[in-house]
């Protein structure tokens, strides 16, 4: 039980990063309660249900992949995973949301952050879920090197950004990171975060 309530911590911190964001709808509020489940197969993409699954393997499992998170939106209005969820309201709108970590894999460890200087070895736990978490709520991959979107893991025994807290829940978040929300799920009423960016891209080479 201990073990568990300090991997919960961990995932609670990491939505806590999303939810912690200025100018967005995405509050805390609008967030379940975890729950813990003994299932075997809880990260199926049928049954309604966000899940975060520590020991279930699956063939998208390639070389190399730590975790992924499957995601599976409507198409129509009033789409239905199956007969007993709800149907979709508008087009997009996510139906499912699992995250799935490499189980089993002798060389692949994860550690909540009061055990990773113990484990330099280890992979970031916080780091990692706070990743998938932004794609459970929506996002793909960022270009952007230091944005927690990034499609790289930091190296074992490291972490992406700084460490958050209470004052800032948010801080390993990237601006990137942060614009995104607020374009996935705005505050009508937010007047600080507006704005509009304008330009040309040019290639960086200019014999490119």
């Amino acid at each position: 039980d201990g073990q568990l309530a300090e991997i919960e911590a961990v995932i609670q911190q990491a939505l806590t990063a999303w939810t912690g964001v200025s100018g967005t709808s995405l509050t805390p509020l609008s967030l379940g309660t975890l729950q813990r489940t003994a299932s075997a197969t809880a990260c199926t993409p049928l049954d309604g249900m966000n899940s975060i699954c520590f020991n279930q393997d699956d063939a998208d499992f390639a070389l190399g992949v730590l975790a992924f998170t499957r995601v599976v939106s409507a198409d129509t209005s009033g789409e239905q995973l199956s007969s007993t969820t709800p149907p979709s309201t508008f087009v997009g709108e996510i139906l499912d949301a699992d995250v799935l970590l490499r189980p089993g894999d002798p060389d692949t460890f994860f550690a909540t952050p009061a055990a990773l200087s113990a484990n330099p070895n280890a992979y970031d736990l916080e780091s990692i879920l706070t990743h998938e978490l932004g794609h459970s709520f929506g996002f793909d991959h960022s270009g952007v090197w230091s944005a927690m979107m990034f499609p790289f893991a930091p190296p074992p025994g490291q972490f992406t950004g700084t460490r958050p807290t209470a004052q800032s829940p948010d801080t390993q978040l990237a601006d990137d990171d942060r614009t995104g929300l607020r374009v996935l799920y705005p505050n009508p009423s937010d007047t600080t975060h507006a704005g509009s960016i304008s330009g040309h891209v040019l290639p960086a080479n200019p014999l490119a």
